[in-house]
């Protein structure tokens, strides 16, 4: 019996999957391809979503240290958004246009649209 390469996951997804689950290998054998690349979608939303509760905290960190009392002529006030301006991910990692975003909330219609 023949299995073509292209319809096997890479070894580097199964590694990945196997570290971030905690599942074993019988257990991920009896997985089909499709549920296969679900899981492997959802971890990878799962890390991106720490990621940037991360970089936030982050954001927050520096903009507390630089905004400490030290004595300076021309001081302006720092806010996390001054040091990351990331989205938060989606699932179907499409994010809305800003402009979409504000030509509905103005009730503007788009003419391209």
């Amino acid at each position: 019996m023949s299995i073509e390469k292209s319809i096997l996951p890479p070894n580097e997804h199964i590694v990945y999957v196997l570290r971030k689950t905690g599942m074993s290998k019988t257990e991920l054998g009896k997985l089909n391809l499709s549920q296969f690349y679900t899981l492997l979608k959802e971890l990878y939303f799962q890390e991106n979503v720490d990621r940037h509760n991360h970089l936030t905290e982050l954001a927050l960190l520096l903009s507390t240290i630089t905004n400490a009392p030290i004595p300076r002529k021309a001081w302006s006030g720092k806010s996390s958004k001054d040091f990351y301006l990331g989205d938060m991910p989606t699932r179907d990692g499409k994010q809305p246009s800003p402009v979409d975003e504000l030509a509905k909330k103005k009730g503007v219609k788009i003419p391209s649209k």
